[in-house]
């Protein structure tokens, strides 16, 4: 990165990065927006191990390796036109300090300990991670962003319960009984309840004792006019930012079969179609 502002880059210029140093658990995005609109060009540098030296040689290159995953958000171009990073801090996984933490749980817990714009000052280097802590000390504290264009917001609905969910979404219009093994999400049997959010219909799937394993948003999404290939923006609105690459790529959906404990969905209406439904939940164990 350019070096001649106080924040370490000028506006519209960098188009790589040198990690070095970094401790595990980072997460870094990188956005075309000043504001972080992620309706706009952006990355995410996910570190899950510490890395001493690893230069990212363009923020428009997905990457997969054994401690640093690259994930791109393309709209019309990034190298060269960065006009904000963040850095946060993510808890490792409860599953093992080898399991990277969920989509859900980095939006829940991420905390950003720098946050980059070209006429900024920042540290030039992050406090070391403190002997026996699970995650990097925390130098500023911020709530995580919320899209002014949300449908929903996971990570304040799974592992809520019925009287929390519909605090949130309101009564019910309708309500389904789900048998043992008729949803992968509750296994045992539950309910699947249906709430009018807007233009949208939000279905969430709780188990016997009430609480949410699973969200599904569809009727109106189609109206939005999402191909299969905006599905980060589709995910971005239901709160979900980084959930890696689909392992799945078919012709009409996206799918991930485990993004940290959690499957996840993007259907199209017909091959190569418009967007029609999203649905993400939480693994069983």
């Amino acid at each position: 990165m350019e070096a001649d502002s106080p924040s370490g880059f000028v506006n519209d210029e960098a188009r790589s990065v040198l990690l070095q140093d970094v401790p595990g658990d980072t997460l870094i995005r990188v956005f075309d927006s000043r504001d972080g609109d992620m309706s706009d060009d952006w990355a995410g540098i996910m570190i899950s191990d510490d890395v001493s030296a690893l230069c990212i040689r363009s923020f428009e290159d997905a990457y997969i390796g054994a401690a640093v995953t690259v994930e791109y958000h393309a709209v019309n171009g990034l190298d060269g036109k960065v006009s904000r990073v963040e850095i946060l801090s993510v808890p490792p996984s409860s599953a093992g300090a080898s399991t990277a933490p969920s989509p859900v749980q980095r939006v829940q817990t991420a905390q950003a300990t720098a946050v980059m714009a070209p006429s900024e000052t920042v540290p030039a280097t992050r406090p070391p991670r403190a002997p026996g802590s699970a995650t990097p000390p925390i130098i500023a504290s911020v709530t995580p962003q919320r899209r002014s264009d949300l449908i929903v917001f996971t990570p304040e609905i799974i592992g809520s319960d019925i009287g929390e969910v519909e605090q949130d979404l309101g009564a019910p219009i309708e309500i389904y009984d789900l048998g043992i093994g008729e949803v992968e999400e509750v296994p045992d049997g539950g309910q699947e309840r249906g709430y009018q959010v807007g233009l949208y219909t939000v279905y969430v799937t709780f188990d016997k004792d009430g609480i949410a394993h699973g969200i599904q948003v569809a009727d109106g999404l189609v109206d939005d006019g999402y191909g299969l290939d905006d599905w980060p923006v589709v995910l971005a609105r239901i709160g979900v930012d980084f959930a890696g690459l689909p392992n799945i790529v078919a012709p009409a959906a996206r799918r991930w079969t485990n993004a940290y404990g959690y499957a996840i969905m993007v259907a199209a209406d017909s091959i190569d179609g418009t967007v029609w439904t999203v649905r993400i939940y939480e693994l069983p164990e």
